[in-house]
């Protein structure tokens, strides 16, 4: 929804080439960009695409398990429960206008640090004996996944806004297209590596969760260190 929102000037090219080498010739000027002229941003994309790797398969294979199966909630309880997780990014886009000063690559390490948080929330709340307390354990991992959400559409923003900004604009489309050719990859392998890890700690699902806990801190000294410190272009 975001997107319907984001302006970028648009001139259009006659196509000199078939589909496929133009779409070949467009990723590797964006990539070849990113290389020489931008690494910062390259840096940020693979990042926020590996934090994506982690964060994406909890909507998508975690939540729908631990609320149907581990839960055992209603069909109505659950898409009760989606729709209120699903206000975090309606929330944040709001509130994205208001914190643009803290929406900046020198902050993207200490938003993945403010994740950490509400991952440590839901893997209290599904610790063994918390799962007896049902409502307070299955009230705290939606309002978790709501702040989940929500932080993952800052940096959603924050990536968005600082290709816009440092992107030549005849080669913004292409730079765009890159990111989100890289980003979306990461989905569907996160999405295995969640199924694989879900069935290892099915038992105990507050260890995988602490585990991307752990990603989390690392990846955001990894940002603060590589992406946080690098001059502005």
């Amino acid at each position: 929804m975001l997107d319907l929102f984001v302006r970028i000037p648009f001139e259009k090219l006659e196509m000199s080439s078939k589909v496929l080498k133009t779409l070949k010739v467009d990723i590797s000027a964006g990539l070849n960009y990113l290389i020489k002229e931008n690494p910062v941003l390259l840096k940020l994309t693979v990042v926020f695409s590996i934090v994506n790797l982690f964060i994406m398969p909890i909507f998508a294979i975690t939540a729908p398990y631990i609320v149907r199966v581990v839960f055992g909630a209603s069909e109505e309880a659950f898409g009760l429960a989606k729709a209120f997780t699903g206000l975090g990014g309606v929330l944040a886009g709001i509130l994205a206008g208001r914190l643009k000063n803290w929406l900046t690559v020198g902050h993207f390490y200490k938003w993945l640090l403010v994740l950490i948080v509400p991952l440590a929330v839901i893997a209290f709340s599904t610790f063994p004996t918390m799962l007896t307390r049902h409502w307070l354990s299955f009230g705290l991992f939606h309002v978790s996944l709501l702040f989940i959400i929500g932080i993952g559409t800052f940096l959603a923003i924050l990536a968005n806004v600082e290709m816009q900004q440092k992107s030549p604009l005849q080669l913004m489309g292409r730079v765009d297209a890159f990111i989100t050719l890289v980003s979306n990859l990461t989905v569907p392998i996160g999405q295995l590596l969640m199924g694989l890890l879900m069935g290892l700690f099915s038992a105990q699902l507050f260890i995988l969760f602490l585990g991307i806990m752990i990603m989390m801190a690392i990846l955001s000294f990894v940002a603060k260190i590589s992406v946080a410190t690098q001059p502005a272009l």
